[in-house]
């Protein structure tokens, strides 16, 4: 994927239409969630160097990555959906859940199956609640009210095994409660 738009690969002189910090990360997280590689281009200029709205791109996504690269490198598919906001990735039992849409002081995943023994955000360290209602609603709340992170903030739970989906014939049962 290139930074700029699809005009070309490489060195585009006038491209108006970088991608931003934020399409650059979800990308990445939607990548490793796929188990797939990211290849970002960055052409250089005539001169070799690399144009400072690229550079600043590339240092804002190795600073996120400084903190969440556990939850990227090395990542396995998650069979877990993340309805509308966000993405997972997993570790063996420990899950990933990357928070495009940032609900707010809590945050609920329809479907899951699997226990969920503990959470915490990695942006800080914070521990969270985590909470399984009968529905299959996993409910991780204390979250702070405002996003630490203005693109992605990744919540790592651990799971008493690896995490799985509620098995469903009707996938909005849960909005009534009716998934068991």
């Amino acid at each position: 994927m290139t930074i700029g738009d699809a005009g070309g690969w490489g060195y585009v002189r006038h491209n108006p239409n970088m991608k931003t910090v934020c399409q650059l990360l979800q990308h990445l997280v939607n990548a490793a969630a796929g188990e797939g590689n990211y290849l970002l281009n960055c052409g250089p200029k005539p001169d070799g160097g690399i144009r400072r709205e690229e550079a600043d791109r590339l240092r804002a996504v190795g600073r996120w990555m400084d903190v969440h690269r556990r939850a990227i490198y090395a990542s396995q598919r998650c069979e877990l959906r993340d309805g509308m906001i966000g993405n997972w990735t997993r570790r063996g039992s420990t899950g990933y859940l990357h928070l495009f849409r940032y609900p707010g002081v809590e945050a609920v995943v329809p479907g899951v199956a699997t226990r969920a023994r503990s959470a915490e955000l990695l942006a800080n360290g914070r521990k969270l609640r985590v909470r399984q209602e009968h529905n299959g609603r996993l409910v991780i709340s204390g979250l702070p009210p405002r996003a630490p992170h203005p693109c992605v903030n990744t919540v790592k739970v651990r799971f008493a095994e690896d995490p799985r989906c509620i098995a469903e014939t009707d996938p909005a049962a849960w909005l009534t409660g009716e998934a068991r």
